[in-house]
């Protein structure tokens, strides 16, 4: 349960990335920057996995995790592993080629159906989609967003969902305020089909905001208590780009 689009800028692009969840799982834990093999990166945590859904570097690509509802019923690993590491796996590396390479090569038998989001600071991006079987490569452009999720009625709240953002957003080039505008998007007659969503079961807990510059990753976060639609003040992380 998530929604993710982004938007390109003239030296790079800034993505939004709701983060839905059970009502029963832990609080997420705000971002932090960290620094592994002379790569700096940001992330915030989930307690419960112990990995991520969101991560940005400072070579510039962000990397993202949508749970795959409509394939988890048919694929059940016996011994699943936490899908959250798969991000923190990626978090070194510099271009879109080594993430497509990562997800040809490892064994993703151990793993829940999921989406992996990658884009890098031209705004190029790759999609993984992993069903239980082989996974299946894509590059996702402006007509697929927003890559959103659901485990209640996915077909009718993907089809709401992409068709208000169509009403909103009139290109990839759009100003980030206008996709601000979108993810905290609430309407309590249409909780469910919401970005900003509540269901009995389930919420929107977070917004993230990740902005790529040629000087800068920036990673903005503002997380959500109980069922109001209000977000909290923003908290943000920024880290130095390295050299192309």
């Amino acid at each position: 349960m998530c929604t993710v689009s982004w938007c390109q800028q003239s030296e790079g692009y800034t993505l939004f990335f709701n983060r839905d969840e059970s009502k029963g799982r832990s609080e997420g834990l705000p971002p932090q920057p960290h620094v592994g093999d002379s790569v700096a990166y940001v992330c915030p945590r989930d307690p419960d996995g112990g990995g991520t859904w969101l991560l940005a570097n400072s070579h510039g690509l962000t990397l993202g995790l949508l749970n795959y509802y409509e394939t988890q019923g048919r694929y059940r690993p016996t011994a699943p592993l936490s899908r959250g590491r798969l991000p923190l796996d990626c978090r070194t590396f510099r271009i879109l080629d080594e993430v497509e390479n990562f997800f040809t090569s490892v064994d993703l038998s151990p793993f829940p159906p999921f989406l992996f989001l990658g884009i890098d600071p031209a705004c190029r991006t790759v999609l993984i989609r992993w069903t239980g079987k082989r996974p299946r490569i894509s590059q996702p452009g402006f007509s697929q967003l927003p890559l959103t999720t659901s485990a209640f009625q996915p077909d009718a709240v993907v089809a709401e969902r992409r068709a208000n953002f169509r009403r909103q957003i009139p290109s990839l080039e759009c100003a980030p305020e206008r996709l601000v505008q979108f993810h905290q998007s609430h309407d309590p007659d249409r909780s469910a089909f919401s970005p900003l969503m509540t269901r009995p079961d389930a919420r929107t807990v977070s917004l993230s905001q990740i902005s790529v510059s040629r000087k800068e990753t920036r990673f903005t976060y503002r997380d959500r208590r109980g069922d109001f639609p209000q977000l909290s003040d923003p908290v943000s992380v920024s880290i130095p780009r390295k050299a192309p």
